[in-house]
């Protein structure tokens, strides 16, 4: 199985697709996060007034 320019081609692309939807599962992962913990803050805000 060589790899021919097209089948390269391809691969980089498949690459470069699946590593921008990794990074973006972690940053909305991080925003998840961010969001939960304001929405406990704002629980404890009401739990305290």
């Amino acid at each position: 199985m060589a790899l021919t320019p097209d089948k390269l081609f391809v691969l980089t692309v498949a690459l470069l697709t699946w590593g921008g939807v990794f990074v973006y599962l972690l940053r909305l992962d991080k925003l998840a996060k961010s969001l939960e913990e304001e929405v406990r803050a704002r629980e404890l805000e009401k739990v305290g007034e």
